[in-house]
């Protein structure tokens, strides 16, 4: 019954302080110089009404003039806020349920209907609606090199922005329909044979409108009424179904590919010639990595597994939102990749893994939506990277900083609390590159099985206390905490338990810079609240020195 408890404590501990962390392996290999800082101090923070909760390129925050614009895609709402403060410049409510993309095109805001694909400009300076000078139209118009491309339900025609004049037109079949190819610098996209098994896509001049080149879509029998959705960037196109994920060049030439039903991308960003993708794969792998490609050559640069669910562009390195195999450090945590060379260093982020919702960056500052309490609040806070005295993965904390987790409570304390004998036994949970002088994990084993059994962990020592405050703040905002009073400078109670996870006694606390977990499993809930709170409430009188 012992190891059993035990066994439940070890499967426990990961569960809870990885909830919805994306699994991933460690990225070899790092700069021999860091080109840009690695530590984080906030410049300012806001908690907003914002239901965001799928992190995608389509609903990525844009960054210009000044200005912040996201999209809150489930009512759904754009957004602009000010860079400097984080105030609300302007709100725009769309009338479609569903968005499927944004962008900034020089002074207007363009947003994408997925019922329709019909664009809405908005005014990027007021928020307010644009009226369309080439009038409304069946299907959505593409504007490249001077040219605004549109289709019918029988024909493709090219007409001057300038003149207004058609200067092509071709027949194409009634099942044809074109793609967003406003980013593009290498030709408007065409799909054909939409809900075949066999649909091609058609690349086509837009000042002319020959074909470039082509590429047919295979897709298996069972999938083929799947969407098919293709980006064309610069002189990429990927192409996403639900089965598989691919990039073409500007000559159509395929240069990477992921099969598997369930493949996804989850985030795209492009900074100069070089573009990162982020993807999940699908079972049996179910990890995720991202992938930087040339965007002039058309090559693969480099691929790196365990990073992929948000990604933010510099102009010298690319942050990808990742988690780490040890489970009980508290942090979101970042990839740092040099864009071409794909060296790549680890950082801490200040906040939760798990309430994490997007990044952004501009000018050697990352802006993050967070969650921040129950429901739709959400927090967003502009940090800036700065220098850091310690190492990247530890927010600039020196590892032999840390707390000993074993000597936080002792053997006679635990007898005189819970009236049995313990032993304690040191776990090893270092991270990539890092390796902690002290144990900063350590279980308890009861010798009566009646007893429970007991976790502490260090989850994390911040530089400073607001940056502890605000860590922990990010955590217990993601599922239901009670606050605890009496037990070091605040702590708080897991209450919102799922029967996937078992039962535990869940207490997190935070005593200056160091907040700590403790967890108790034992055969009924009641010994288990109680004996985390009663080892809770040592832990922090010896964090305290008292």
């Amino acid at each position: 019954m012992g190891n059993q408890l035990y066994r439940r404590t070890a499967q426990l501990a990961t569960v809870i302080a990885v909830l919805g962390a994306i699994g991933c392996q460690s990225v070899p290999g790092k700069p021999d110089k860091p080109i840009e800082p690695w530590g984080t101090a906030p410049i300012w923070s806001v908690r907003i009404d914002a239901k965001n909760s799928w992190i995608n390129f389509r609903s990525s925050p844009k960054i210009v003039d000044g200005r912040l614009i996201y999209l809150d895609d489930s009512l759904p709402i754009v957004h602009a806020r000010a860079l400097k403060d984080g105030k609300l410049i302007w709100s725009y409510r769309m009338q479609d349920v569903m968005i499927d993309g944004l962008q900034v095109e020089g002074e207007k805001v363009v947003v994408t209907s997925v019922v329709n694909q019909q664009p809405v400009s908005l005014d990027l300076a007021t928020g307010l609606p644009l009226a369309d000078a080439a009038g409304p139209s069946d299907s959505p118009a593409i504007n490249v090199d001077g040219v605004r491309v549109t289709n019918s339900s029988d024909a493709i025609q090219g007409t001057s922005v300038t003149s207004g004049q058609v200067v092509w037109k071709r027949g194409v079949p009634s099942n044809c329909r074109l793609v967003d190819s406003d980013l593009s610098t290498h030709g408007v996209g065409l799909l054909s044979n939409c809900s075949s098994p066999v649909t091609r896509l058609e690349v086509l001049d837009p000042k002319t409108g020959r074909l470039r080149w082509d590429a047919q879509l295979d897709t298996p029998s069972s999938l083929e009424d799947a969407p098919i959705e293709v980006d064309m960037r610069s002189r990429l196109t990927i192409v996403h179904t639900s089965y598989f994920l691919a990039v073409f060049n500007h000559k159509g030439e395929e240069i990477w590919k992921r099969e598997g039903k369930g493949v996804c991308t989850c985030q795209f960003s492009e900074e100069g010639e070089t573009v990162a993708i982020g993807v999940f794969l699908p079972p049996p792998s179910g990890k995720s990595l991202i992938v930087g490609l040339d965007a002039v050559e058309g090559k693969m640069l480099w691929e790196k597994r365990g990073a992929g669910s948000a990604i933010v562009g510099s102009p010298t390195a690319f942050y990808a939102l990742t988690s780490i195999p040890g489970e009980h450090h508290l942090p979101a945590f970042a990839y740092r990749i040099e864009k071409r060379s794909g060296k790549t260093i680890l950082m801490s982020l200040p906040f939760a893994h798990r309430g994490m919702y997007w990044l952004g960056y501009k000018d050697g500052i990352m802006y993050a939506l967070t969650a921040d309490g129950p429901t739709d609040l959400k927090r967003l806070t502009a940090y800036r990277l700065i220098p850091s005295s310690g190492v990247p993965q530890l927010g600039g904390v020196r590892p032999d900083s840390w707390p000993d987790a074993c000597s936080l409570i002792s053997i006679n304390h635990l007898r005189a609390k819970l009236g049995d004998s313990y032993r304690a036994q040191p776990r090893v949970t270092d991270l990539p590159d890092i390796r902690f002088p002290k144990p900063v994990s350590c279980d308890y084993l009861p010798y009566r099985e009646s007893s429970p059994a007991l976790r502490v962990t260090v989850a994390w020592s911040s530089r400073d206390v607001d940056s502890s405050l605000r860590l922990l703040s990010s955590r217990t905002s993601v599922h239901d905490f009670k606050q605890l009073a009496g037990i070091g400078d605040e702590a708080f109670a897991l209450l919102d338990r799922d029967q996937e996870l078992s039962t535990a006694g869940i207490v997190l606390l935070r005593v200056g810079r160091h907040i700590v977990q403790v967890e108790a499993v034992a055969d009924s809930r009641r010994i288990e609240d109680r004996s985390a709170r009663q080892v809770a409430e040592q832990v922090a009188l010896t964090l305290a020195g008292k």
